[in-house]
């Protein structure tokens, strides 16, 4: 089952924006501003399935500039086309971190989870 994951979060160009007050997602929790409003992240326990990713400032809409894996940065850019996709093979914690307009998910700290790492050819 495909779940939609639209995050309405606020952020410039570059980077999250730091006067930006209402960040909000179905899923995950309000994003915190962390590192003097660099850095925006937000928890929250997702199951396994396939997430769209969509971005939302000011009605206008942002999507990751290639397929998401876990603990890899991507580059947000104007929606367009299809909408890459995180697929999570595991019902857990994870945390979505927002810096320079880069999105990176990854498990949570508290998560205890298993990190698999495929095979470099």
């Amino acid at each position: 089952m495909q779940k939609k994951a639209r995050f309405l979060a606020l952020f410039g160009s570059l980077s999250f924006s730091a006067y930006a007050t209402n960040r909000q997602h179905p899923h995950f929790n309000a994003f915190n501003a962390l590192e003097q409003n660099i850095l925006f992240q937000a928890d929250a326990h997702l199951t396994k399935g396939n997430y769209p990713l969509q971005f939302w400032q000011d009605n206008q809409c942002f999507q990751a500039q290639s397929a998401v894996k876990l603990n890899q940065t991507v580059s947000l850019i104007p929606c367009s086309g299809d909408v890459p996709q995180l697929r999570l093979f595991k019902s857990a914690d994870y945390q979505a971190q927002v810096k320079h307009g880069k999105v990176t998910f990854m498990p949570a700290k508290e998560a205890n989870s298993l990190l698999l790492l495929e095979k470099c050819r």
